[in-house]
């Protein structure tokens, strides 16, 4: 998609267009830090840089659960509610990529019909790029340049539940898992993980129909020593996105861990947090430079390996090579 002359002239007035929140600059920036042309590193690590002194206290919110659960229903019915109290929010909605195509279907922003066309709202589905972490490579990068877009509240829908949900529980303030009533054996069938990680469990579609079998889900969770923090438990609403029932409590609830959230002191759990973020996302920076380095040594390495060997042996004579070249990887 570059173009040096055109992409030069952009980035000269990124930073000007994103002081006046101009949408088609944040599409554009958003396209350049999910892309994977090597040609588009540099741009996008220009966009980080331009972004970093920017940034605005955003609450930044990961939403999780099984396909079909209704994550998409529930940030609709919820965002009209900030939208109406003039917040300004975003949603970065992920679906799962074509092992085949690497496309993907994009077809979130439809079940948010409310928060679609409202102006204090921008919606943006991603693929996940085939990415084991439930979301796209590059969401941290893009949850940046929304912050120094100045939106109040960024919502991070993932792809669903699984083990690898813990890349997304690292890069938000909170972590929401949805669940539906009436399984059994949804402890069981989730990663046990994923469910230490939530902040909030919400039991969705707690309507009439199924208002005895939510209940049984609630008692479920709420006795289970799964969700155990070590120091506090989730929070368990039961709701139904559908006829808002239940969002009343969890909206009382959000208002005031927004507030607990402002009071940045030593007791403050978001600074530890935000913190391990940081640490994280520098962790996976260096991982990413590293492995590609490691790739390309493993390719000058593997066309000399005698394939006859004990894999063990071959393995130990290549890593025993790698270490003694202290660095130099890839060079």
């Amino acid at each position: 998609m570059s173009n040096p002359n055109k992409d030069g002239d952009w980035i000269s007035q990124f930073a000007s267009n994103m002081k006046l929140t101009d949408r088609p600059t944040l599409s554009k920036a958003i396209t350049y830090l999910e892309s994977t042309l090597e040609r588009d590193e540099s741009i996008a690590q220009k966009i980080v840089e331009l972004c970093w002194p920017y940034q605005k206290e955003s609450v930044v919110i990961g939403v999780s659960g099984p396909p079909g659960v209704g994550k998409s229903t529930f940030i609709n019915q919820l965002g009209k509610y900030l939208l109406a109290k003039n917040q300004k929010m975003a949603v970065l909605s992920i679906d799962p990529s074509s092992s085949l195509t690497g496309g993907s279907i994009l077809g979130d922003k439809t079940r948010m019909h409310d928060l679609a066309n409202h102006p204090h709202c921008y919606i943006r589905p991603s693929s996940s790029l085939n990415s084991l972490g439930g979301v796209n490579p590059s969401t941290r990068e893009v949850i940046l340049l929304l912050k120094a877009f100045g939106f109040h509240y960024i919502f991070v829908e993932s792809v669903g539940v699984g083990q690898s949900e813990s890349d997304l529980a690292s890069m938000v303030d909170w972590f929401w898992l949805l669940v539906a009533p009436g399984q059994g054996d949804d402890l069981q069938g989730m990663k046990r993980g994923v469910i230490e990680l939530a902040d909030v469990v919400l039991i969705n579609k707690c309507d009439s129909t199924h208002m005895g079998s939510a209940e049984q889900t609630f008692l479920h969770y709420q006795m289970s020593g799964q969700l155990n923090h070590g120091s506090k438990n989730a929070s368990i609403y039961k709701i139904s996105s559908t006829s808002d029932q239940g969002l009343s409590p969890l909206v009382n609830h959000f208002e005031n861990s927004v507030d607990s959230l402002k009071l940045f002191d030593e007791k403050n759990h978001l600074l530890d947090n935000r913190k391990r973020q940081q640490q994280i996302w520098v962790k996976k920076i260096v991982e990413k430079k590293y492995l590609s380095r490691l790739n390309n040594f493993w390719e000058k390495q593997s066309s000399k390996m005698d394939f006859s060997k004990n894999p063990a042996i071959s393995a130990s004579e290549i890593y025993e090579e790698l270490i003694s070249t202290k660095g130099k990887i890839g060079r």
